[in-house]
């Protein structure tokens, strides 16, 4: 591989996201705290370990989420430079992919054309249980599972490092 994106979010409302996907899956039932003591909520490796991973690396474009959502265009454009370094990316072309990764729009094609992938893996999660993959995009999605933001670190040690080392968090903060 000579370039991988690695797109991120903040990691509260990553996990936020997945303990809804989980709980609506018919995979966890419990408490949000519950679901953060729980091998559940690591999928596969803990947050902060798959992140550090990346990070620092001069051949991965480290794509926040947050910044596609604030910043739309700038973004994109940092990004198509370190795809295709030296090419131009018009407007026109900017904007259809602004379209079509519009939060309305990935849902509409989501309502309209089912997700191929997801639906071969769950095919009764989305008829049965009304469960959509595009929720809702917010970005302090975690304030809708806790309002106490030391339980990530209490139940995933390293949390905090990897979050003030994303920015997510400032060096000198209380969490």
């Amino acid at each position: 591989w000579s370039r991988v994106v690695y797109l991120v979010r903040d990691g509260r409302s990553a996990l936020c996201s997945y303990y809804y996907m989980q709980t609506q899956l018919g995979n966890f039932e419990g408490t949000f705290r519950d679901f953060l003591a729980s091998p559940k909520s690591q999928y596969g490796v803990p947050w902060p370990r798959h992140v550090e991973s990346y990070l620092g690396k001069p051949s991965v474009f480290l794509l926040k989420y947050e910044d596609l959502h604030q910043h739309p265009h700038s973004t994109l454009r940092h990004l198509h430079n370190f795809l295709a370094p030296g090419r131009a990316l018009s407007d026109d072309d900017l904007r259809d992919v602004l379209h079509a990764s519009d939060f309305e729009t990935m849902r509409n094609s989501e309502l309209a054309d089912g997700l191929p992938l997801f639906d071969q893996n769950y095919p009764d999660a989305r008829a049965a249980k009304g469960f959509h993959l595009v929720r809702e995009g917010r970005l302090d999605g975690w304030t809708q599972c806790t309002d106490d933001p030391s339980l990530f670190e209490a139940h995933i040690p390293g949390f905090d490092d990897v979050m003030t080392a994303l920015g997510y968090y400032p060096h000198d903060a209380a969490h």
